[in-house]
């Protein structure tokens, strides 16, 4: 297991004057011949290195804050992905120790705000700081969507020297000092500041980004496809919100479709961070080789007989099964690895997806299934089309012959490797018997899971939106953990709701997250709601 040390915001922020703060720095200070007059004029470098550490929060481009982010976190929480040994807490068994809680709070807000923070002061144009403002609402948003209340509408990043760290680097100081907002606050505020990000960028469509566009990793200062990813993000959100604040989620979601740049409909206009070295790909290929296909994940790919399935996964090793795949089910407590399982494909260099076309189709499929206005199509025609553009994503053809078909169903998950002791626990039925042909006839709820399931499928590897739908909507039907050790925390059959507020907050910030805790509306367990987790109310 590789843990990552704590670093003081005095250092990510010294970090961020000279390189990236994930390891995807620029060679800028070795290379100055590279340097346009323009950009001196400009500020390019600090501008630069200001950007790109700001997009790497976003899905988190850092090795080791992915890997307690994405894969064991977000990846066990929405069946994407198991972990081939055994550690004696972990996310997936409930029971995960304090530190790992530490990193979507500490890591995430501690590295992004000294970058903001930073490109705050060094470039007044309005199109770097708008991206800057879309970027800052995307990583929160995937903050609060973890823990719930969090510091917003009073954060600042305190990196004026103020800040100290012990020597096992954790903050001793006050981290951020700030005031807590509730959840259904974050939003709404998340919300206004996307408005006038949007607005920003529209007076500017025509604005010269030249100067910066080899600095943003995901865009290259494309401003109108910006301009499509602030309004899918705000068509996320809406969604997120349809079952707790319905008419607010209505509006939210109309204005994004009807904006006149509108949503991502295109892959060509998918939000994809490049990378130098996908933190992915050492978890799962490269040198650590721990991270694993998700049992949940293959039991509905390989029922479906879904052709994504060999670009998400290699086939398995074991024995007579070497055509077939294989993951590891989630809350197991079995201290041996798993080579003969599937890997993720991921290669060194694959790009880190944001938003995509397909999940865009997804979302407006279930606005219409809401009775909102969505451009004029049926929520049949939309799951259609979200499947097809997964599919031309992935570079396959085939769709129509896979979302045409009405028998397949997710299939019963084993375990073959009979030397691993209790493997029998580690199988399970099918969740779920839904199929995959868009039926008008079903009722509304099975309709929902319809497109929850193909969505889930699609916006791989996206695992913490993953794990926010799931949680939404108790979709898709994931088996529960073999090994439950929440201590009570977390009932048997079920699944946490959200991870813990962090433990440094309640050493240094303590009036302020013992305040957050009333703004939760329940005690800081894994198994209180979030305020948009309201479907059963």
């Amino acid at each position: 297991m590789k843990k990552s040390k704590r670093l003081s915001i005095i250092a990510i922020a010294a970090a961020c004057m000279t390189q990236s703060c994930t390891g995807n720095f620029l060679d800028y200070n070795t290379d100055k011949n590279q340097v346009t007059g323009d950009e001196l004029e400009r500020g390019g470098y600090n501008v630069g290195s200001a950007l790109m550490s700001i997009e790497s929060y976003v899905v988190p481009v850092g090795l080791y804050l992915n890997q307690f982010v994405e894969w064991l976190c977000g990846g066990a929480y929405s069946g994407y992905w198991g972990a081939d040994q055994e550690w004696g807490g972990k996310f997936s068994t409930y029971n995960a120790p304090p530190d790992w809680n530490l990193s979507p709070f500490n890591d995430v807000i501690g590295g992004f705000y000294p970058s903001y923070d930073l490109l705050k002061t060094v470039t007044n144009d309005p199109v770097v700081l708008a991206i800057g403002d879309i970027c800052r609402v995307a990583s929160m948003q995937r903050v609060t969507d973890m823990i719930g209340p969090i510091p917003y509408t009073q954060m600042r990043s305190n990196a004026n020297g103020d800040n100290e760290v012990n020597s096992d680097g954790q903050f001793k100081g006050t981290m951020f000092a700030a005031p807590y907002d509730s959840q259904e606050d974050v939003y709404k505020a998340l919300l206004t500041d996307l408005n006038a990000a949007i607005d920003q960028l529209m007076k500017n469509r025509l604005a010269e980004t030249a100067w910066f566009a080899k600095y943003d990793k995901v865009y290259n200062g494309d401003v109108e496809n910006w301009i499509r990813f602030a309004n899918s993000l705000k068509l996320r959100m809406a969604i997120r919100m349809s079952y707790v604040a319905p008419e607010l989620a209505r509006q939210t979601a109309e204005e994004a479709v009807s904006q006149p740049i509108g949503v991502i409909t295109a892959n060509s206009q998918n939000a994809i961070r490049q990378v130098d070295t996908n933190p992915m790909y050492t978890m799962a290929i490269g040198s650590w080789k721990q991270m694993k296909a998700g049992a949940d994940l293959i039991s509905y790919m390989s029922g479906y007989n879904d052709p994504r399935l060999p670009i998400y996964f290699t086939p398995c090793t074991y024995k007579e099964h070497e055509t077939e795949y294989a993951g590891i089910r989630n809350g197991i407590a079995i201290s041996i690895k798993y080579p003969e399982t599937s890997d993720p494909t991921f290669t060194k260099t694959t790009p880190m997806p944001w938003f995509t076309a397909s999940e865009v189709a997804f979302l407006k499929a279930e606005g219409v299934l809401r009775g909102w206005s969505m451009g004029g199509s049926t929520a049949g025609e939309l799951y259609n089309k979200g499947i097809t553009l997964s599919f031309e994503q992935d570079g396959l053809s085939g769709a129509t012959d896979y979302l045409n078909n009405e028998t397949l169903k997710p299939a019963a998950y084993n375990c073959w490797n009979t030397s691993i002791p209790g493997y029998a626990a580690l199988g399970f039925a099918p969740q779920s018997d839904i199929t995959i042909k868009w039926n008008d006839k079903d009722t509304d709820e099975k309709k929902l899971e319809r497109i929850i399931t193909q969505k889930w499928i699609a916006i791989y590897p996206l695992s913490n939106e993953a794990w926010a739908e799931f949680r939404r909507t108790g979709y898709p039907k994931l088996a529960p953990i073999v090994d439950n050790r929440s201590g009570g925390m977390v009932p048997q059959g079920e699944f946490p709701k959200r991870i813990l507020f962090s433990t440094t907050e309640y050493q240094n910030n303590t009036q302020n997250v013992e305040k957050a805790i009333g703004l939760l509306g329940g005690p800081d367990t894994q198994n209180t709601k979030l305020w948009w987790d309201a479907k059963n109310n």
